[in-house]
């Protein structure tokens, strides 16, 4: 069955539906609204004179914040070397688990 293409200003079924489901969204589905972007730049500007301020933090918190970035720093290495093997030449699974 071959569908006519809709006149100029004419809703299509699907159109319609898609139409009607983009306005009928709560307000909170909506991923930035302009409360979540204050919050988020406020917490942007927060963070950032915390880190100026590193050479203030006690010795414990900035051991603490080292391990954390070596960790982070690691888990990373990781990602990137799984992304390098998962194109390395015979490290394809085998056909039993296709």
């Amino acid at each position: 069955m071959a569908t006519q293409p809709a006149k100029r200003g004419a809703y299509t079924t699907a159109s319609r539906l898609l139409h009607h489901w983009e306005h009928t969204l709560p307000h909170h589905t909506r991923f930035m609204s302009r409360i979540s972007s204050d919050t988020l730049f406020f917490f942007a500007v927060i963070g950032s004179i915390a880190v100026c301020c590193y050479p203030l933090w006690p010795p414990e918190l900035r051991t603490g914040v080292y391990y954390l970035s070596l960790a982070g720093a690691a888990f990373l290495g990781l990602i990137i070397v799984l992304a390098i093997c998962k194109y390395y030449p015979g490290m394809e699974y085998p056909a039993r688990y296709l």
